[in-house]
C-alpha cells in the first residue's frame, strides 16, 4: 500500500468477527453483514465510547467533507488488492487476499457460492469512502514452531486423526481482522447514522479517529494448556448465509496468542474473523 500521510486526518475502521463484506462499486462504499447468530454480540465503538446497536438493523459510517483525491483511482476495487496470497509464504501482510474470500474456490473449495437470506437477523452495516486492508494474520508466530489454519471438513475432528491426513486440510495463515481507512488531507468529518440517528466526528490534521465494529462470540474461553492442540472458530457458520456449497468446512487453529500475551486478553479461543466477496455486485439478498 501507499504510505500513510502523517499529517492527514483519519478514521480508520476496525471489522472482526461474523461478518460478510462486500465492495459496492457503483456508490465507492463497503456493504457488511453482520449475522446476528445468537451466540455472538455485535457492537460498534467510537474511542473508548460503545453506541447502540443491539437492535440496529442499519448502521452508515460516512464521510461529511471532501475524502483524499485519488483514492479512487489508487484503489479500484475499494482495497489493496494485491493479487493471491500463498497462505504459506506471501509476505505482504496488508492484501486484502488474505481474508477468506467466498469468491474464491482455493479458500472455500468450489466456485460459484451465492448468498442466501440467513435464519437469523442480519444488520446492514455501510462504510463509504474507505479503503479496506488485511489489519493482521492469524496464528500468531512462536520463535520455537510456525502455527497454521486447517481448513477441515465440517464435523470431522483434526486432534482426532493422523498427521498424514491433518496435512491434506492445512491452509496456513489467514487475516485476524479487516481494517478500512478514510482519509482527508484536512480536517476530516465523520457522521455515525444508527437507524436514522446520526453521531457526528471531527478529525483534526494528523489525528485518527478509531472506529471498532465487532461481532464475536460472547462465550469467554479461558486459557486451558491441557486442551487439543487445534480449537474449532466460527467459520462453519457462514453457511447458513450460502445456498449451494457442495461441502462445508470449519476452520480450526491454535491457542490465541501463541506467545506474549497481552494482559488484558482473557479469551483464547480460535475466533470468527469476517470474509469477504470478492467478485459480488452487492450482498442485498441478506438483507431482503
Amino acid at each position: 500500500m501507499k504510505k500513510k500521510n502523517e499529517k492527514a486526518a483519519t478514521a480508520t475502521i476496525e471489522i472482526d468477527g461474523l461478518a460478510i463484506c462486500c465492495y459496492v462499486i457503483n456508490y465507492n462504499r463497503w456493504d457488511i453483514g453482520v449475522l446476528r447468530d445468537p451466540q455472538h454480540r455485535f457492537t460498534l465503538s467510537v474511542g473508548h465510547d460503545d453506541l447502540p446497536v443491539d437492535a440496529a438493523k442499519r448502521v452508515r459510517i460516512y464521510p461529511v467533507s471532501q475524502i483524499m483525491p485519488g483514492q479512487n483511482e489508487d484503489y479500484p476495487g475499494g482495497c489493496y488488492d494485491a493479487g493471491n496470497v500463498d497462505r504459506r509464504g506471501s509476505k505482504d501482510p496488508d492484501n486484502m487476499r488474505w481474508v477468506m474470500d467466498l469468491n474464491n474456490s482455493r479458500d472455500v473449495g468450489q466456485d460459484g457460492l451465492e448468498l442466501q437470506k440467513p435464519k437469523n437477523p442480519v444488520t446492514k452495516v455501510e462504510v463509504s469512502g474507505s479503503v479496506f486492508r488485511c489489519g493482521g494474520l492469524f496464528p500468531l508466530e512462536s520463535e520455537k514452531k510456525k502455527f497454521d489454519m486447517y481448513l477441515v471438513p465440517h464435523g470431522k475432528d483434526p486432534n482426532k486423526i493422523k498427521q498424514t491426513e491433518l496435512d491434506k486440510y492445512r491452509l496456513g495463515k489467514i487475516s485476524d481482522l479487516i481494517v478500512g481507512e478514510i482519509g482527508a488531507a484536512a480536517a476530516l468529518k465523520i457522521e455515525i447514522d444508527i437507524d436514522g440517528k446520526k453521531y457526528p466526528y471531527e478529525v483534526p490534521p494528523g489525528s485518527n479517529l478509531e472506529i471498532r465494529v465487532m461481532n464475536m462470540d460472547a462465550k469467554s474461553h479461558l486459557r486451558d494448556e491441557t486442551a487439543p492442540l487445534l480449537y474449532k472458530g466460527d467459520f462453519h457458520l457462514y453457511y447458513d448465509a450460502i445456498k449451494n456449497a457442495n461441502q462445508q468446512f470449519a476452520l480450526w487453529g491454535p491457542l490465541r496468542p501463541t506467545e506474549k500475551i497481552p494482559a488484558e486478553m482473557v479469551d483464547f479461543r480460535t475466533d470468527c474473523n469476517a470474509v469477504w466477496l470478492s467478485e459480488a455486485e452487492n450482498i442485498d439478498v441478506l438483507f431482503s
